[in-house]
């Protein structure tokens, strides 16, 4: 079985709630290929303890600290948040450029002329400035944990403002109440004068 469709059952099993299974497949990928930013991805997703899935996490962000949202689901596992949702999200992220890149590929022409290859600029062969790795991976975390301060803040508001609504209602059946107590000493007035 090749690594893209092991990855591929192991997100299967992951799906049906089969995560011992999809656990012992990544394992064995792991072990085959440790820097297999995909299968550690859904290791993440396989375990249980906030503590193992930040660890498979940050093995994913340090294969590819630009994994905008490996870095989003470890800010949110970091911040005590279930973050599989996003994780398997992620996979399917991962997913979907390796189906175009293998697609380009599959549509590059195989038989250049030796001229012809070398009239085409490489891009990986052009220089890169360099990739500020750990700097931007603070920067997502930051991103990831003002995104949940935020979505906390405004759950407190709206918290507050309900409580603001109860005590509101809360008075108006107090006035109610008395209104209907007093139509209550008044019927039974009424009734004590008719013979």
């Amino acid at each position: 079985m090749s690594d893209e469709s092991l990855l591929i059952t192991a997100y299967q099993f992951i799906q049906i709630g089969e995560t011992q299974t999809a656990e012992r497949l990544l394992t064995g990928l792991i072990r085959r290929e440790p820097r297999s930013e995909a299968a550690w991805l859904l290791l993440a997703a396989c375990k249980h303890l906030p503590e193992e899935k930040e660890k498979c996490l940050e093995f994913v962000v340090e294969i590819n600290p630009e994994n905008g949202p490996a870095l989003l689901a470890l800010g949110e596992v970091l911040a005590g948040q279930d973050a599989d949702a996003l994780i398997l999200s992620a996979f399917e992220d991962w997913q979907a450029s390796e189906a175009q890149a293998a697609a380009a590929a599959a549509l590059a022409p195989a038989d250049e002329p030796e001229e012809t290859r070398e009239m085409i600029p490489d891009p990986a062969a052009e220089e890169k400035p360099p990739v500020p790795g750990k700097r931007l991976r603070t920067i997502w975390l930051w991103l990831a944990i003002l995104v949940l301060a935020a979505s906390q803040v405004l759950s407190w508001m709206r918290i507050q403002e309900l409580e603001q609504a109860l005590v509101a209602a809360q008075v108006r059946v107090q006035s109610l109440q008395s209104i209907l107590t007093e139509y209550i000493v008044q019927i039974e007035l009424l009734q004590g004068l008719l013979p």
